[in-house]
């Protein structure tokens, strides 16, 4: 079964068949309706490959994790939860997923290449970035549809992005904290290249500053997105004494928690 076969039982021309599969307008409704009966009455599925020289689309979103895949198949369950949202909102639209995932020995310009070679998704999600990736940059120069899940290193007014207000986020997190009459609050940082991590940490300092607290670079400890950094920044910190954390993420907390733990005190 094909474009003519069907064109020949509706009574019309190929041409009318390919405008109702990909939806075009100036279809008379009751022309659309007799071939879409058609095509449900004998399963019709178009040829993919001939559906995309057509309408110049593939029906394929990519989505990146520029990070390597520990960060994918480690203790972070942010992304696996991150894909099953994707899947979701993708396949509720007909559209399949092509998902990149970096290796662990992969620079991030080799990453870079090897998505932007990649012609055929209709637009890319990325799911992070740092201050000077090459994918970013790439992508905006050479106008390819892409949204981002975090805010972008630069270009705000030209890119599409999905994301909260981390500065304000963060500073509520830690005014919460001064409330309940917390006064060394320490915090264990994402990364400070990736624009969540810095500004998660500008909102730590604002709470401090509008609450008349000092900021005590020995309450501050760089680190990742990651379990493991929040065991052993938490460790660091623990010789300051702080009475309180704000951390920089999910997973730093619990790694946080697991030296707080150790250390035999209680959350």
């Amino acid at each position: 079964m094909n474009l003519e076969d069907i064109a020949k039982l509706a009574g019309v021309s190929r041409s009318t068949v390919s405008r109702v599969i990909n939806n075009e307008p100036y279809v008379k409704e009751a022309t659309r309706q007799r071939v879409m009966q058609i095509i449900e009455k004998e399963n019709f599925q178009p040829n993919p490959a001939a559906r995309a020289l057509v309408t110049r689309r593939s029906g394929i979103i990519g989505v990146t994790i520029p990070q390597t895949t520990n960060v994918f198949y480690g203790d972070n369950s942010y992304f696996p939860m991150l894909l099953q949202g994707f899947a979701e909102a993708i396949n509720r639209r007909d559209y399949a997923m092509l998902l990149w995932l970096a290796e662990s020995h992969e620079v991030r310009d080799t990453f870079a290449r090897r998505v932007l070679n990649h012609r055929q998704p209709d637009g890319i999600v990325i799911t992070s970035v740092i201050d000077d990736d090459p994918l970013f940059y790439e992508l905006v120069s050479q106008n390819r549809p892409f949204v981002m899940v975090e805010t972008p290193p630069a270009y705000e007014d030209r890119v599409s992005y999905v994301t909260v207000d981390n500065v304000a986020a963060a500073e509520n997190a830690v005014n919460y904290l001064i409330e309940c009459v917390y006064r060394r609050i320490g915090t264990i940082t994402g990364q400070l290249n990736i624009r969540d991590g810095h500004d998660r940490l500008v909102g730590y300092k604002n709470a401090l500053t509008r609450a008349g607290l000092p900021v005590d670079e020995r309450l501050i400890v760089p680190g990742t997105f990651s379990r493991e950094r929040g065991y052993t920044g938490m460790k660091q910190l623990l010789k300051h004494r702080p009475d309180a954390l704000f951390a920089g993420g999910d997973t730093i907390a619990v790694g946080a928690i697991d030296a707080i733990t150790e250390a035999g005190l209680k959350v």
